[in-house]
């Protein structure tokens, strides 16, 4: 291999080392509404989260999260680990909002938007029961095992013992969907490019996080 073709490569390797890394750093502004904890502490109003942090809401709590491009609405007894600076729900209940990014629902399957348009859709994953309800916008659904599966919508998709099955939302389902505006705020644009420099007016009103 000449030198422009081992170049080439190493180019490549830093790229993909780069985003690595940026996927890993990737951190979430959270605002608290009652029973919220982040690694067993509880969070009275709001915190930043990353890789390897987890968070959990009881019974009447809820949890707002949101980075640029993604927000997302964790309902009450719900467990979520930031994985590889992804949200992976691992119990529990969400409502989402996403322009591009992949929110990882499980420790097996991940959902990703088709295109940059931007998606609405509910989860919920349950005793090893994961249904996703698309409220707007083509969503991708990928797992070990399982071909790629493209979701609609107004449908959703029901992932239980290997199983996949496609129905019509409900009309109660489709008229959950949530007004994200006030969640993402300048997350919309790509303006802001961490949650410290869109909420965080002074390093003393954020957490050391």
């Amino acid at each position: 291999m000449g030198h422009k073709g081992f170049g080439r490569v190493v180019l490549v390797a830093c790229i993909l080392s780069a985003i690595i890394v940026s996927a890993q750093t990737q951190s979430y502004l959270l605002r608290s509404e009652g029973d919220v904890s982040v690694n067993g502490t509880a969070v009275h109003s709001s915190a930043l989260v990353s890789n390897g942090d987890i968070i959990q809401t009881g019974k009447g709590g809820s949890a707002k999260i949101a980075a640029p491009g993604i927000a997302m609405v964790l309902g009450e007894n719900s467990h979520v680990t930031v994985t590889n600076g992804k949200l992976a729900i691992d119990r529990g209940s969400a409502s989402v909002s996403s322009t591009g990014r992949i929110a990882t629902v499980s420790s097996q399957y991940a959902i990703q938007p088709v295109g940059s348009n931007s998606t609405k859709y509910l989860i919920s994953n349950y005793r090893g029961s994961l249904s996703i309800t698309s409220q707007g916008g083509e969503l991708a659904i990928a797992g070990p095992n399982m071909t790629s599966r493209n979701l609609l919508a107004g449908q959703k998709a029901r992932i239980a013992a290997g199983n996949y099955e496609v129905s019509s939302a409900a009309d109660g389902e489709k008229g959950q969907a949530n007004s994200f505006g006030q969640l993402i705020g300048p997350y919309s644009s790509n303006v802001c490019r961490t949650a410290a420099t869109c909420y965080c007016k002074t390093a003393a009103q954020c957490p050391n996080k």
